[in-house]
C-alpha cells in the first residue's frame, strides 16, 4: 500500500517547515537529499515535522556525515558559512581563503572538514571545528589493523576479512596451505572461510558449502577481480549471526542463503522456496534485534505484463530468532545500478526507508511489511539516526580560520 500526505507549509527564502505526521520515533531524524528540478535541496524529517533547506544556486553546500550542519561556499570565493541544518543558525562564518579550492570542501567527521589546496590538487587542508571556529589540524590517514590470523595472506586475491561486532570474532578467508602461487597473487591448494578467535585462539566455525565468489564479490583467479556480487555477507548488529552465500544445492535449487548462529555454534533453518536473491544488493541486518532484511529477484506469485526481470525486486525478510520468512507483498522496481547496502534502517528496527528506480524514497513497516512513499525525487538518503548528538555552540558569526 503506498500513500503521500498533505502538509501546511511555512516558507522562508530557502528554508521551509511542514507540520506533517511521519512514520519515525519521536526522537529520530531522517536526512536526504532532493533534486527539485532545477535545484536541490536537504530535508530533514521527524515525526511531526518535514524541514527543506533549498541550496542557493550560487554557492556549493554538502551536509556533514549526520546531517548535523550545512556548508556553504561561494562560488565567487568570498566567504564559507557552516549552519546548523535543523534551525539554519550560523555556526561559522569565516572568509574564503586564497589557498583553498573553489567548491571543494569535504567532510570527514562533524566536526572535522577537509578543503582542498588550491596549489596542489593532491593535498588538503585540514579544520577542526568542535570549538566554534575553524582551527587548522594535522591529519594521518587512519592504517589499517589487522589480527594475526593462521594462514590468512594479506595481499593476495584471497585475502577477504570481515570483523565481528564482537571484539577479537574475525571471518577471514584462509589458506589452507599457507603458500602462494608463483606469482603470488593466489592461495595454492584452496581456501575455506573461517570464524575465528583471537584471543582463545582458536577456529570457532568453518563454513560449510561457503561460496567464496558471492562472499568476497569476485572470483579468486581473475586478478582484474571483476564484481560478480556485492559481497554477500554480513554479521548481525550482536555479533550473534553470520548470514552468508552458499553454493547451488541443486539444479534449480536457487536459494542459497545460510545463517550461522555463534550461539550455541549452529545452523539456523533456512529452508524455503527456491527464490533467486540480488547479488548486487547487500545482506543487511536490523541495528535491534535479529531481523536480516535482502532482495529477492521477481514478484513472488503471478507474473504481471509489464514485470522487468532487471528491476522488478522482493523485499524479504529473515527473522533469524524465530526462522521465520516474510515479505512485502507489492514488488518494487530498483536501478540496477544502486548496489551494496540501499537500505537504511530505524535505530529501533522497527522501519527502514530506501529509494525506487522512480526515485520515490520508500518507508516499509517491518512490524507490517506494509510500505508507503515518503516523497519522491530523492537522490540520496544521508541518514537516520536518534536526534541526540551535540552541536555546536550558536556564535556570532564573526569567527575567522585559525592560520
Amino acid at each position: 500500500m503506498l500513500s503521500f500526505a498533505l502538509s501546511i507549509v511555512i516558507l522562508w527564502v530557502n528554508f521551509s517547515i511542514q507540520a506533517q505526521s511521519f512514520p519515525l520515533a519521536s526522537n529520530d531524524v531522517l536526512i536526504y537529499e532532493r533534486n527539485t528540478g532545477e535545484r536541490y535541496e536537504f530535508v530533514r524529517l521527524t515525526s511531526l515535522a518535514r524541514q527543506a533547506y533549498l541550496l542557493p544556486l550560487d554557492k556549493c553546500s554538502s551536509l556533514s556525515p549526520n546531517g548535523i550542519y550545512v556548508d556553504e561556499t561561494s562560488l565567487n570565493r568570498s566567504d564559507l558559512i557552516i549552519r546548523r541544518l535543523d534551525t539554519q543558525q550560523i555556526v561559522i562564518e569565516t572568509p574564503w581563503q586564497s589557498s583553498w579550492s573553489t567548491c571543494a570542501l569535504f567532510w570527514l567527521t562533524d566536526s572535522t572538514i577537509a578543503i582542498s589546496d588550491s596549489s596542489n590538487s593532491q593535498q588538503s587542508l585540514y579544520f577542526d571545528i568542535s570549538g566554534g571556529t575553524l582551527n587548522s589540524i594535522t591529519h594521518q590517514p587512519s592504517t589499517p589493523q589487522y589480527p594475526s590470523l593462521p594462514n590468512w595472506l594479506l595481499s593476495t586475491q584471497e585475502d577477504f576479512i570481515l570483523p565481528s561486532p564482537n571484539s577479537n570474532i574475525f571471518l577471514y578467508e584462509r589458506c589452507n596451505s599457507g603458500q602462494t602461487t608463483d606469482s603470488g597473487r593466489q592461495c595454492q591448494g584452496g581456501t575455506d572461510f573461517v570464524i575465528y578467535n583471537t584471543s582463545t585462539p582458536a577456529v570457532v566455525h568453518v563454513l560449510e558449502n561457503a561460496d567464496g565468489d558471492f562472499i568476497r564479490g569476485y572470483r579468486g583467479w581473475d586478478e582484474l577481480q571483476v564484481p560478480m556480487s556485492y559481497g554477500n555477507v554480513a554479521w548481525s548488529s550482536t555479533g550473534r549471526y553470520l548470514a552468508f552465500r552458499q553454493y547451488q544445492k541443486g539444479l534449480y535449487d536457487y536459494f542459497d542463503l545460510a545463517i550461522y548462529d555463534t550461539n550455541p555454534n549452529q545452523y539456523v533453518n533456512t529452508d524455503w522456496v527456491s527464490a533467486r536473491i540480488d547479488s548486487f544488493k547487500g545482506f543487511q541486518w536490523s541495528p535491534v534485534g535479529d531481523k536480516l532484511a535482502f532482495w529477492a529477484i521477481d514478484r513472488f506469485g503471478e507474473p504481471e505484463a509489464n514485470d522487468n526481470l532487471a528491476t522488478l525486486r522482493t523485499l524479504v525478510f529473515f527473522d533469524a530468532t524465530t526462522s521465520q520468512f516474510s515479505i512485502v507483498e507489492s514488488p518494487f522496481n530498483l536501478d540496477p545500478s544502486d548496489t551494496g547496502n540501499i537500505i537504511t534502517w530505524s535505530p529501533n528496527g522497527e522501519g527502514l526507508v530506501f529509494i525506487d528506480q522512480s526515485n520515490n524514497l520508500i518507508h516499509v513497516d517491518v512490524t507490517t511489511n506494509v510500505s508507503s512513499i515518503l516523497d519522491n525525487n530523492v537522490d540520496r538518503v544521508v541518514v537516520w539516526r536518534q536526534d541526540t548528538t551535540s552541536i555546536l555552540p550558536t556564535l556570532t558569526p564573526t569567527a575567522t580560520a585559525t592560520p
